[in-house]
């Protein structure tokens, strides 16, 4: 179909293609295309008098430090797809949202605006790094983003009282996200929790053979148990299926109440009823899973609270704080909203955790299992550093091509479609010669940068080695390696976890248990594809991308492999 596309419109094809390729060159020279550098930063945007009296000119002027005035275009002349375009999009695609995307950059250059069906809104999309660092900057103090892809969650948030992190604004959110953060998002913080998750990681490794036909099952539990150990310092029991019936529904509810976002996002019928504040069995069915989370969640809360203040009057605290027990002053102020505040905070860590930590680690057991070469680096490097123990905080900066390998899967499988993040700012900006007006919608997805030849040697392959300083790159004295080498570790290429004020807080948590989990499994198994196993594409579910159909495994211990 695209073939078909491209003899039709030969012109579109070229000039789009060209228009990638300045791009590219662009990326490497930490550029922006059609645009010199000195353009990137501290842009004033003045109000024009159309602007104060409501309308809008067809151009605006910008001025911009050390070069004067320059006119930019309005958004309707930017470039998108037209009906006809989406109809080839969406037969061409298998379903696949990275390929629409990939589709979008390669058809349109760096920036594409779309009518947005789903939400009724114009929605922008942005793929070079320097534009999605411009936007980053210019977020303000209380940025904005998720509420907007979450419509039901904001309309639970609002009706139930229950300012969920991931759909609250203003200082409100600021409050939540100061809460949430701290002890977890600096990575020394996240790392201190490693040797509670000594148990889980064991205990995952001893069931591991159970999986081996059904990862996408066992994947979640194993995520949900690693949360668990760092916030309560209590094993739940998910992994070997010993918990109890109210925690199997606190599972279930972590696990599914973001696989079933895309139904109410991407169904009209549920779109309006969401509008409209219509109560359809669906959006019942996802309040009483996210009461039933907020409760277990409160429940497990109450219950570590208890056991830590028995141990410290005790005298018996541990050396290894769970990070509730960090919590532990604030809840000694005995303040209503505080306590909420955390019982919200705690339930949307493992509605956000569990899904995204289980992509890397599905994702990264598949490429362990096809590339055989990467798995015996891998564990010679875990068997020379750790000889049989956990992995520690000390051992994390000497794990180089464990980084690595974690790194290169989320450049070859980005844990969201795009590699990206949705923005929305308060006040006009410049994005490669348009103007976007305020509160518009901006999807900012570097993922096609991601595969770009000029940056990514081999792009389509998986080469941790690419990521390490001493992989032979004659970096030094070589200009082009040497940018290649700078721009493949731009903040604003590889955004896994997002960026800005708004990223993931529990990132470096999510990089800790994989990390863990791997240093385990990579020493006590060998892993491979079964005969006939599947080869998965992506699956995306709420905007994570997960390998589908799951591909089967068989698990060699590593004793009778070395035999």
């Amino acid at each position: 179909m695209l073939r078909r596309f491209a003899s039709r419109h030969p012109s579109l094809i070229a000039s789009r293609a060209g228009l990638q390729t300045r791009h590219a060159q662009a990326a490497v020279s930490g550029t922006q295309a059609h645009t010199p550098p000195n353009l990137l930063h501290s842009i004033d945007l003045p109000q024009t008098p159309q602007q104060q009296q409501g309308g809008r000119p067809s151009t605006l002027t910008f001025r911009v430090a050390g070069a004067g005035e320059i006119s930019v275009r309005p958004l309707s002349e930017a470039p998108g797809p037209s009906t006809v375009e989406e109809l080839l999009e969406h037969g061409a695609k298998d379903g696949d949202p990275e390929q629409v995307v990939q589709y979008y950059h390669r058809m349109y250059g760096d920036i594409a605006v779309k009518h947005e069906r789903v939400f009724g809104q114009v929605r922008v999309y942005i793929f070079n790094p320097r534009d999605i660092e411009k936007v980053s900057r210019a977020e303000g103090v209380w940025p904005s983003g998720s509420v907007i892809s979450l419509p039901h969650w904001a309309r639970y948030a609002q009706e139930n009282g229950k300012p969920m992190l991931p759909v609250a604004t203003g200082a409100q959110w600021q409050r939540m996200r100061e809460s949430i953060q701290e002890k977890l998002l600096n990575p020394a913080d996240a790392q201190a929790y490693l040797p509670l998750l000594e148990r889980p990681v064991k205990e995952a490794s001893e069931h591991l053979p159970e999986a081996s036909d059904r990862m996408d099952e066992w994947v979640p539990r194993v995520t949900f148990e690693m949360i668990g150990q760092v916030l309560f310092d209590k094993r739940i029991g998910a992994i070997a299926r010993e918990n109890s019936p109210e925690d199997e529904e606190f599972l279930y509810s972590g696990i599914h109440l973001m696989a079933e976002a895309d139904r109410m996002i991407f169904d009209p019928r549920e779109r309006e009823a969401v509008r409209n504040k219509v109560d359809t069995p669906m959006y019942l069915n996802m309040v009483r899973q996210m009461n039933q989370l907020f409760d277990r969640a409160n429940v497990h809360i109450d219950e570590t609270v208890h056991r830590l203040r028995e141990a410290n009057r005790d005298g018996g605290r541990s050396s290894t704080k769970c990070w509730m027990a960090h919590k532990l002053p604030l809840l000694a102020e005995s303040d209503q909203d505080t306590r909420e505040e955390l019982v919200l905070n705690t339930g949307t860590i493992f509605i956000a955790g569990v899904d995204t930590t289980s992509s890397v680690i599905k994702w990264l057991m598949y490429y362990l299992a096809t590339h055989p070469d990467v798995q015996t680096t891998l564990r010679h490097e875990m068997q020379t550093l750790l000889q049989g123990r956990h992995l520690t905080p000390e051992d994390i900066s000497k794990c180089t091509y464990l980084r690595a390998c974690i790194r290169e899967t989320f450049r070859k499988t980005p844990v969201t479609v795009g590699n990206g993040v949705v923005r929305l700012l308060d006040h006009d900006i410049e994005l490669q010669g348009y103007n976007v007006p305020a509160n518009t919608i901006i999807q900012m997805l570097p993922s096609p940068y991601l595969k770009n030849e000029t940056i990514f040697d081999d792009p389509h392959s998986f080469k941790p080695e690419r990521w390490l300083r001493s992989s032979g790159v004659p970096s030094k004295g070589c200009p082009m390696a040497a940018a290649r080498d700078k721009t493949m570790r731009d903040p604003y290429l590889l955004m896994h976890f997002g960026r800005g004020k708004r990223m993931c807080p529990g990132s470096r948590i999510a990089e800790t248990e994989v990390s863990a989990l791997f240093a385990r499994l990579i020493q006590d198994w060998k892993v491979s594809l079964a005969p006939g196993s599947a080869t998965p594409g992506r699956q995306s579910r709420s905007g994570i991308n997960h390998p589908w159909p799951n591909p089967t495994y068989t698990f060699e211990p590593i004793r009778q492999a070395q035999a």
